[in-house]
């Protein structure tokens, strides 16, 4: 079985990405931007494990996390939908939160 699995982290470019987008909260809401370089190389190295077995996983690249390593609820919540929209039927999130958050949760 081939996977669609829509990364959500820092990688804003990688060759097996089928699509990348990056998403940002800021006055007017969460904007939806081209991918920008991953600059803490996490998101990277997670795509890089996997599509190690090359034929197994498509990705989907939502970036989240910039330089700061810092991203909104709202702007998680947008890429989970936009993963989801765009096929992915296995969602990778590896990030924590301090507390609940209800727009995560609906």
């Amino acid at each position: 079985m081939r996977w669609r699995v829509g990364l959500i982290d820092s990688c804003g470019a990688f060759p097996q990405a089928v699509a990348s987008a990056h998403f940002i909260d800021g006055d007017d809401g969460v904007q939806r931007i081209a991918a920008t370089a991953d600059g803490t190389g996490h998101g990277t190295r997670i795509a890089e494990l996997l599509t190690r077995e090359r034929d197994q996983a498509e990705l989907l690249l939502a970036q989240v996390f910039a330089d700061s390593g810092i991203a909104s609820a709202a702007a998680v919540a947008a890429a989970i939908d936009w993963c989801v929209t765009e096929g992915s039927n296995l969602l990778h999130l590896s990030l924590g939160l301090s507390a609940d958050r209800r727009i995560l949760a609906d």
